[in-house]
Parts: C-alpha cells; sequence; structure tokens
C-alpha cells in the first residue's frame, strides 16, 4: 500500500474511534489523478487496494487557473511547479470517472470567499 493509502487508513481509523468526521484534503482520487499525470500503468492495481475506502459523503475540488496555482505554490517557497503540469494535473483530476461527483468550487477569491463558498456545501453534506 502506498504512503497515501497508510494515511487514509490512520485517518478514518481516528475518525471511527472518536466519532469524529473525517476530513481530508486529500484522498484516493489525488493518487489517481497522479498515476494519471505520470502515466502510471499500475492504476487497476491501486485502485483494487483503495475500493475499500468508503466514498466520501463530499469531495470539494478547489480550482483555480493553473497561473494563479504556480504563484500560490511560488508563494509558499517550498516547491516549485511548472505552468504546464499544474494545466495536466487539472487535466488529469477532469478526465477521473469520479470527477463528476466531485463539487468544483472557484478558489481564486479570498479566504473568506471561499469559505463563504465552502460553508453551504458542507453544511448541506452534514444534513444528509
Amino acid at each position: 500500500m502506498t504512503f497515501r493509502g497508510l494515511a487514509i487508513t490512520r485517518a478514518l481509523a481516528l475518525s471511527r474511534l472518536t466519532g469524529r468526521i473525517a476530513v481530508m484534503d486529500r484522498y484516493t482520487y489525488c493518487q489517481y489523478a497522479v498515476m494519471r499525470l505520470r502515466g502510471d500503468g499500475g492504476a487497476r492495481r491501486v485502485r483494487a487496494v483503495y475500493r475499500r475506502f468508503p466514498t466520501p459523503d463530499l469531495v470539494v475540488l478547489f480550482t483555480v487557473p493553473a497561473a494563479l496555482a504556480q504563484e500560490r505554490v511560488e508563494h509558499r517557497g517550498r516547491d516549485h511547479e511548472e505552468l504546464d503540469r499544474l494545466v495536466a494535473f487539472a487535466e488529469a483530476y477532469a478526465d477521473l470517472p469520479e470527477a463528476p461527483t466531485f463539487r468544483e468550487l472557484p478558489a481564486s477569491g479570498t479566504t473568506d470567499e471561499v469559505h463563504a463558498a465552502l460553508f453551504p456545501l458542507v453544511t448541506a453534506a452534514l444534513s444528509r
């Protein structure tokens, strides 16, 4: 199992043990998109292993133009992303079979604006 799989397993186990909601910034879909981006041929095997994980009640895909994403990565000062790779990564997410279930949230605005847009999505998911 991948490092991502172990992280997901840990988060879900803690959620069950504590009775708290699991909120993750990455889930299986991230691994699938990375594999698609790299052209990895092991996607079928990874999907088989990850099939045991529950389907999330809500998946929010924060979207920003690639240039803004690159600017934000550079601003963090920890790493660097090529613009073409960011475009390809967004396309990899969009091409996932699960993509139609994702709730896309434009995240180009301020933190407060993004939070205001996110809050109703989370509230609706919690009320189901």
